[in-house]
């Protein structure tokens, strides 16, 4: 049975140590939330962090109270007293954590009703994490009986592994009127899934006009056949199944998908986007050039362990500095002055590349403005390296004139690249996503060395980013031409 698990985050968070320390200045209605201390800030676009003021009570102009009763059945005396009506806000702050899928909540004795997730879905124990949880609850008349819907749960889709889920992204903050373009905020993929539909919804709705948004891929490209639109006087939209197009539904672990708005009704405020997905899973029919696999390692293991293993079996890997395991990547991102971080495995007669062969590896950069270096045959033998932005492959045949060095493309940070290096018949040809940048003839022999993921053989510019599976294959250049690119895991026998 498919279990579907409301994923929401509303605010961005940090402890007050780490807002005061990056002092950013957050978008206009962008909420800063405070993890230890519970406080909140809104963004006006133009003050930094340590200028604002802190948020008193409620969210903008919603009705706040310090509820009583328990976190399975709460209530809340509000002054003045408020009148129910479809999408009312309210605010209340938890007395405890819930208990129960089946909550309710009961302001100003007005009738207990059941508290849902957006749509209706059922909480899970814990959704109200704890005494002295803000909710941010909203009246639906639409149902029978009514309900009110719970936009902030505590539980993250970091805490639900592989399953299937919905997460929800806040476009426009509660009580703010969108404009076209607004919001452009998304999530980014936990794991390889696919993007089974898309809810838009509007906290107050438009009095004319409508709401229209996009889903979109990192790429910048949609992902809709027909783009989901509020009409006047209704609440929400939803993007079935049907209107998701097949060929740019699946998107990768650590690509962004964003909502944006693209036209905007009289009257509407507060706009949520809710995207369902489930994982996916690349078939795996083996490898057939296994037997000449001399390096792979899938990245796989538990978050913060700092062993990678070598699934050829030819090598042990050693990790150095602060390289470690997180959601089956090898994470860089916190490299900063440590020259050292790497994964290397040391020098065997397997490693000696004589003539045909594929190192492939993929990365998610967090920060491509340093240049650094992704993999490497020894020291400075044969190298794949971001420079300048740019992906290039040096070695000493070819030089810093070949265009395998001075032609590939211009990444950027958040996105997911599949990088390539192959020798087929004495020619090297470098791929990025499957597309070739640029090719150079030599014959080089690239003797047994040691293999660095993440680093050169001597250190110095470690990677920034998210490293997935890496794998090395001699004798074999596994592409020609434009490809798919193979973003693993890998296969591990024939």
């Amino acid at each position: 049975m498919t279990q579907t698990i409301l994923a929401r985050f509303v605010f961005r968070h940090g402890t007050a140590a780490e807002w005061t320390a990056s002092n950013e200045v957050l978008l206009a209605d962008e909420g800063g939330h405070e993890s230890d201390t519970n406080k909140l800030k809104i963004g006006d676009g133009v003050t930094s962090w340590n200028d604002l003021d802190y948020f008193a009570g409620g969210v903008g102009g919603v009705p706040f109270a310090v509820g009583a009763g328990s976190g399975d059945a709460i209530t809340a005396t509000y002054t003045p007293a408020v009148t129910l009506a479809d999408g009312v806000l309210f605010s209340v702050r938890a007395h405890s954590a819930n208990t129960v899928t089946t909550p309710t909540f009961d302001p100003n004795g007005l009738g207990a009703l059941t508290i849902t997730k957006l749509g209706g879905q059922p909480l899970v124990a814990g959704d109200i994490a704890r005494a002295g949880h803000d909710l941010l609850l909203q009246y639906d008349a639409t149902p029978t009986p009514a309900r009110y819907e719970l936009l902030n749960p505590a539980t993250t889709s970091a805490a639900v592994g592989k399953a299937a889920g919905v997460q929800e992204v806040v476009v426009v903050a509660p009580g703010a009127v969108p404009a076209i373009g607004a919001g452009l905020t998304g999530f980014f993929a936990p794991f390889d899934c696919t993007i089974t539909d898309f809810l838009l919804g509007a906290l107050t709705a438009p009095t004319s006009g409508s709401v229209t948004a996009d889903l979109k891929k990192s790429d910048a490209a949609t992902m809709l056949s027909a783009l989901p639109s509020i009409a006047s006087g209704t609440h929400n939209s939803l993007s079935s199944p049907a209107t998701i197009n097949p060929a740019r539904n699946v998107v990768l672990k650590g690509d962004y998908v964003t909502v944006d708005l693209t036209a905007v009704g009289g009257g509407a405020s507060g706009i949520i986007g809710a995207i369902s997905y489930a994982p996916y899973t690349a078939p795996v029919t083996g490898d057939p050039y296994w037997a000449n696999v001399t390096l792979m390692c899938n990245m796989e293991g538990a978050d913060g362990s700092t062993v990678f293993t070598d699934d050829s079996g030819f090598n042990t890997l050693v990790a150095h500095g602060t390289v470690n395991i997180q959601n089956n990547l090898a994470d860089f991102s916190g490299a900063g002055s440590d020259t050292s971080t790497s994964i290397t495995a040391a020098s065997i007669p397997s490693h000696d590349l004589p003539a045909d062969f594929t190192i492939e590896t993929s990365i998610t950069f967090t920060d491509v403005s340093p240049n650094q270096y992704l993999f490497a045959v020894g020291n400075n033998g044969l190298i794949l390296q971001l420079y300048l932005g740019i992906p290039r492959v040096y070695c000493a045949a070819t030089g810093t004139s070949s265009p395998l060095y001075s032609n590939g493309p211009t990444l950027v940070d958040g996105v997911r690249y599949k990088l390539e290096v192959v020798r087929k018949s004495g020619v090297i040809t470098a791929y990025c996503n499957g597309v070739s940048w640029g090719a150079d003839a030599t014959t080089q022999d690239f003797s047994a060395d040691v293999y660095t993921i993440g680093n050169n053989g001597g250190g110095g510019l470690p990677a920034r980013g998210m490293i997935g599976p890496t794998r090395v294959t001699k004798g074999v250049g596994r592409y020609t031409g434009g490809h798919t690119p193979d973003f693993g895991p890998f296969p591990t026998s024939t």
